[in-house]
């Protein structure tokens, strides 16, 4: 059974209501501030201490210590929750603010160029707010790979409040049939994401009385189309590309980073990975995952489709990342693990593989 979709295994889903921005904002949590103080360096008595007067709720006896110039941390700053008093993360001088009012904002700019409302898959804080998203489905916008086989393209808006991210707004493709997220930069379409630094004017780039805001935010939602179109015909071509066992064995050694070495007694053994680790050309560990990724291609959820063909070779990796890779991730771990993390490399670097002739010269 496939997993639960990375927009609704957590947050505050609103699928199939029909709900505002602004509601799903309120019923999500999102209406918080975020502030920053300044930061001083303290010996560890004087920390044992505080900690001591939170614990007893009296007054915190700092003995003979007092801060100094020399204590006064000028390089960095706190960010924290107002509502909570909650310490986010610690950040550099010069890091801004964005209040997730930029988000709201956002999807509201969405709504109005598009002429109708979105459709709120789920908004929420991660970490006590250290990272916030919300989610949308492009209306209108599915694509179908086959009569059966159906990707929807979401608008994901996310930000950072503890200066581990930027604010990003991306079009992000997810295959119904197993809930897998094809995250994947597509040569040539430019569109796909937009990307804003924590800087001093970047609050100003979400002003759309702008001229120049309002086109840069156009451009994700205008070029979702072409988007669409673009990523239905890459897809399509991968689908008529014909794939043999062997090439299917050296597509997932390379995947998994052979060097050559690994490569050439991979191919001499016949694919045989009890071969391979008892040579001890490769550990155990790496075989369980050659065992695994294996699995997923054969016979992983979604992995019905295409069978012989580069499409179900992608595919087959996108569900070993949802559904079958050991030790899976949850909450922001998770959703960074889409986003920005291996997740996200194994997809584009499988992407790259299948687009390229890096494995038809391999010996």
């Amino acid at each position: 059974m496939a997993k639960e979709s990375i927009f609704t295994s957590f947050g505050t889903v609103f699928e199939n209501e029909n709900v505002t921005i602004e509601e799903a904002f309120e019923r999500g949590g999102l209406n918080f501030n975020v502030g920053t103080q300044s930061l001083v360096r303290v010996p560890e008595f004087v920390l044992d201490r505080i900690k001591e007067s939170v614990a007893s709720g009296n007054a915190v006896d700092l003995g003979d210590w007092r801060p100094t110039r020399e204590t006064l941390i000028t390089t960095n700053k706190a960010t924290y929750r107002e509502d909570m008093d909650l310490t986010l993360g610690v950040v550099g001088s010069k890091y801004t603010v964005l209040q997730n009012a930029v988000a709201l904002r956002f999807m509201n700019f969405v709504q109005e160029v598009s002429g109708q409302p979105l459709d709120i898959v789920s908004v929420g804080s991660l970490n006590g707010g250290r990272r916030i998203f919300v989610t949308a489905k492009l209306v209108g916008s599915d694509i179908y790979l086959s009569e059966r086989d159906m990707v929807t393209p979401y608008i994901v808006f996310t930000t950072s409040h503890d200066g581990t991210g930027a604010v990003c707004a991306m079009i992000t493709p997810v295959r119904v049939v197993c809930q897998n997220t094809l995250n994947m930069a597509l040569r040539g379409v430019n569109t796909q994401k937009i990307v804003f630094r924590h800087t001093r004017h970047a609050e100003k780039k979400f002003d759309f009385t702008e001229e120049e805001n309002r086109k840069r935010a156009m451009a994700l939602f205008e070029g979702a189309n072409s988007f669409s179109k673009s990523f239905l015909d890459r897809m399509l071509k991968l689908k008529s590309q014909t794939v043999d066992d062997t090439y299917t064995k050296k597509f997932v050694a390379k995947l998994l980073n052979f060097n050559d070495e690994q490569m050439n007694a991979w191919i001499k053994s016949n694919f045989n990975v009890q071969s391979l680790m008892n040579d001890k050309v490769i550990t155990k560990g790496k075989g369980a995952t050659i065992d695994e990724l294996m699995y997923s291609i054969d016979d992983g959820i979604g992995q019905d489709f295409y069978r012989g063909t580069a499409l179900h070779l992608l595919n087959g990796v996108t569900t070993w990342q949802q559904n079958h890779r050991s030790k899976p991730k949850e909450g922001e771990d998770e959703f960074k693990n889409k986003f920005e993390g291996a997740s996200l490399t194994y997809t584009q670097n499988a992407y790259n593989l299948l687009t390229s002739n890096s494995l038809v010269d391999v010996a």
